[in-house]
């Protein structure tokens, strides 16, 4: 899955749902280093705005925006020739996420327009994690050209910073987890050091960071695993299938906030050491005089739209 980015109309775009295709027979793409650097600039520029460190706020993220270590510079032009820039993030988001998402991409669009007099708009694609779980997705998804810019609030460390490019740090969240009703006379839990039970059931969701948290801190527990995302663990909380769900704090939160009729003994804390997050882009960056990104142009299907789409 490539997509195509000729034929484009200015009008927003509605944003759609698509399945990663098998990456067999596909080469990675390379973007030129003016794309990456417009990104970087236009990413450290809006994540400065009230607009930005408001609107976390009022969606109910405790955390302050990271100051970007370095300014980019912005490139005297800038070669990408669409109209459209697509932006994905994973389907199996929880509010507020897509909204933020959402809100990332349009703001930092705002600052590439009015830098370059451009009037580009953002295609928002959710992209189904189920196959190959989260960061597999949404990596290939940049690596292999079906998006522009992985939007999505993704969590930053060493490893993932060696397979893809990230931007400035747009936010900063905390590891959490979500007490359930099962088994509470008899499983206690106090805090995150009484998890690590052989008596203790952990839902998350696949290839996250969560997951990988649950893996090196509570081995001793049972591991439940799901593919399909948060909804899918939030159930188990419902049906009370695990004693815990680890995820990031303000999710959990947010979600207990809203169903406390439904878990009406739950509760959440937070644990472990607070990280940061932001977009990213392909690792595959060349140095060219070319004043387009270099795109794998392979035939994109989006057979529910219009078969072949062409943005």
């Amino acid at each position: 899955m490539a997509f195509l980015l000729m034929g484009v109309n200015n009008s927003r775009q509605e944003t759609i749902i698509v399945d990663p295709p098998s990456n067999v027979n596909r080469t990675q793409i390379y973007i030129t280093q003016n794309f990456a650097d417009v990104i970087d600039a236009a990413t450290a520029a809006y994540i400065t705005t009230s607009k930005w460190t408001t609107s976390l706020a009022d969606y109910g993220v405790p955390y302050n925006v990271p100051t970007c270590a370095s300014s980019p510079e912005w490139p005297s032009t800038f070669d990408f020739k669409s109209d459209v820039m697509t932006m994905c993030y994973e389907l199996e988001t929880n509010d507020p996420w897509a909204n933020i998402h959402e809100l990332a991409g349009t703001l930092l669009l705002e600052q590439v327009n009015n830098k370059y007099k451009r009037n580009i708009q953002p295609q928002f694609i959710k992209l189904n994690t189920t196959k190959l779980a989260y960061w597999e997705t949404l990596k290939q998804a940049a690596n292999f050209g079906d998006c522009n810019v992985i939007i999505a609030s993704n969590n930053y460390d060493l490893v993932r910073a060696s397979q893809v490019h990230f931007q400035c740090m747009y936010g900063s969240s905390g590891y959490g987890y979500l007490r359930t009703g099962l088994d509470l006379g008899t499983v206690i839990i106090n805090s995150d050091k009484d998890i690590n039970n052989t008596n203790v059931t952990v839902g998350t969701f696949t290839g996250t960071i969560y997951d990988t948290y649950v893996t090196n801190n509570f081995q001793a527990a049972k591991i439940t695993r799901k593919n399909a995302g948060w909804v899918d663990v939030f159930q188990m909380v419902v049906e009370n299938k695990i004693h815990i769900m680890v995820a990031e704090a303000t999710d959990l939160r947010n979600w207990l906030s809203k169903n406390q009729y439904r878990c009406a003994n739950c509760t959440t804390k937070i644990m472990g050491i607070p990280f940061s997050y932001s977009s990213f882009v392909t690792k595959n960056i060349i140095k060219s005089a070319s004043s387009t990104i270099v795109m794998n142009l392979a035939v994109v299907l989006i057979s529910l739209l219009v078969g072949l789409v062409c943005f």
